[in-house]
């Protein structure tokens, strides 16, 4: 049996490595891709042609990672998603902060995400409103979340889960339709103005919520 060296050994997993990181990469540039098209034409006229003739591939290339059209603008939807949950979880790594600290600092995030890639965050928000799109893993996760904050701000043991459901609704559609001001109001506002406007949203939400208790 002929055993391969450390240094063969690391050789392929490098290549290996590699591989990964051109697949995630490919995939990432398709779903941006499909973004830019829902945001400037509408999902219902997305063509994989099309979006294989944007970023200068195959169709036969896109369906390698995507079987048909809907399963990519789910995927489009649910990478908006894991990139919620990653700021909820960068937020409190420890699992120790307060509950409207992190509902704030999920507040802020969530808007800068949104000024990060304008696009891709309103196509995301179009297709997570359209009845026609299931939720996902990661969508689960994000509202999970907002109404697990939510239950511990509200100290809401005698709210029915109902209830919790439509404020933790009401909290998350108030913020991307502010949001999709902001990014489509940007070129009218500085940092300046940015940075009140969501320090006034913040408070209209404390505010609301409070009432609740």
């Amino acid at each position: 049996m002929c055993l391969l060296s450390k240094r063969c050994i690391f050789k392929i997993m490098s290549v290996s490595d590699r591989r990964e990181r051109e697949k995630e990469a490919l995939k990432n540039k398709i779903l941006n891709a499909a973004a830019e098209i829902v945001t400037e034409d509408g999902h219902n006229n997305l063509k994989i042609r099309d979006l294989a003739e944007r970023i200068e591939y195959s169709p036969r290339t896109v369906y390698l990672y995507y079987p048909d059209k809907a399963a990519l603008l789910e995927a489009v939807i649910e990478k908006g998603f894991e990139r919620t949950v990653r700021q909820i979880e960068e937020a409190d790594p420890e699992g120790s902060a307060q509950s409207e600290q992190l509902l704030i600092q999920m507040m802020e995030n969530h808007v800068k995400t949104a000024f990060f890639n304008p696009n891709y965050y309103r196509a995301v928000v179009s297709l997570a409103m359209d009845k026609n799109f299931k939720t996902g893993f990661y969508q689960d996760a994000v509202n999970n979340k907002v109404r697990r904050l939510l239950c511990l701000y509200l100290g809401s043991s005698d709210k029915q889960e109902w209830e919790i459901d439509l404020i933790a609704a009401t909290v998350m559609n108030s913020l991307r339709g502010f949001s999709l001001n902001l990014i489509n109001n940007d070129e009218k506002m500085d940092q300046m103005k940015i940075d009140r406007s969501l320090r006034i949203f913040i408070k209209f939400v404390f505010e609301g919520l409070r009432s609740n208790k």
